[in-house]
């Protein structure tokens, strides 16, 4: 059906062999930060507000996921937890950091992709360029097709076409951070989508 069909003008296919650092590189871009406090993910340029406005966690202070606890290094928390809560996480397991990721965009300027507010910042400062002036070049890549034995670079014309995608062939993964309308979809600037851009749950 069309929901879970994309034709050659939805998605470009680069089947190519992917350099292990480049693979590295957008895999890393593409990871979201845990919040230690309740063992979410969240965009990195939100976490400390979360940390702040959620747990009233500031420098030097740790949460504990499984009570009340306030500890003033990692390696205190994960003594605390070991002893306080046996048997309980300290972190989210590596299956479910691998299941979600951030939206990664690929700057139409040059080889590089990355999250909405870093791709802003490196258009404006390497490029000399608005970014909302490149919404119709800019195109979405697949963090998930890029884990495993036989890594694939995926690039999507839009960031629909992506989700699609992502439904349809990566079981229980999600998308978090700024959903950009780009491509075929770029009549506004930023999707706001609260959900998204602030963490998985």
């Amino acid at each position: 059906q069309r929901a879970n069909m994309m034709s050659t003008s939805d998605v470009i296919i680069t089947r190519e062999k992917i350099p292990p650092a480049k693979i590295k590189e957008m895999i890393s871009n593409a990871n979201p930060q845990e919040c230690e406090a309740c063992l979410q993910l969240f965009l990195p340029s939100y976490l400390q507000r979360h940390r702040r406005r959620c747990h009233s966690l500031g420098p030097g202070k740790f949460g504990c996921p499984h009570c009340n606890e306030v500890l003033k290094s990692m390696e205190e928390r994960k003594q605390h937890i070991c002893e306080k809560h046996e048997g309980k996480a300290h972190t989210l397991s590596l299956e479910k950091r691998n299941k979600t990721k951030l939206y990664l965009y690929n700057c139409p300027r040059c080889d590089t992709s990355m999250t909405y507010g870093d791709l802003r910042d490196h258009i404006h400062s390497v490029h000399g360029e608005d970014i909302n002036q490149l919404l119709g070049e800019i195109s979405c890549a697949c963090p998930f097709c890029l884990m495993g034995e036989n890594p694939k670079l995926k690039i999507f014309r839009t960031t629909d076409y992506f989700l699609k995608h992502v439904k349809a062939c990566h079981q229980d993964c999600h998308v978090i951070g700024m959903k950009l309308k780009i491509g075929l979809d770029n009549d506004s600037d930023v999707d706001s989508d609260d959900s998204s851009r602030y963490g998985s749950r």
